[in-house]
């Protein structure tokens, strides 16, 4: 997926393109290794879900550092779901399809 990420905060911007450049470096090897724990694989977008609900909770902190981690922490889950979009909607349409079995 090729879109962008428009943001006017300095923090958020460093962090995504820092974390996009990593993206770019680990997924510019011939056969990326998968990286599993406990046999399940841990796709890009799990950490970001994960960095998501983090950077919120930082920045809803009363300290300023808390809020500037958080803003970081929300750049870098912006470029990991960008970086696996197409993984996250063909595993949220699985999803979707299982829960409406039910």
């Amino acid at each position: 997926m090729k879109s962008k990420y428009s943001t006017n905060d300095k923090l958020k911007r460093a962090s995504f393109n820092f974390v996009n450049k990593f993206c770019k470096i680990w997924n510019s090897q011939k056969h990326p290794p998968k990286v599993r724990i406990g046999g399940v694989r841990i796709h890009h977008y799990y950490l970001a879900i994960v960095g998501f609900v983090f950077s919120k909770i930082l920045q809803d902190s009363q300290y300023e550092q808390d809020k500037k981690l958080g803003r970081h922490i929300e750049g870098g889950s912006m470029a990991l779901i960008m970086d696996d979009y197409k993984d996250l909607q063909k595993d949220l349409n699985k999803f979707l399809r299982n829960i409406l079995k039910l």
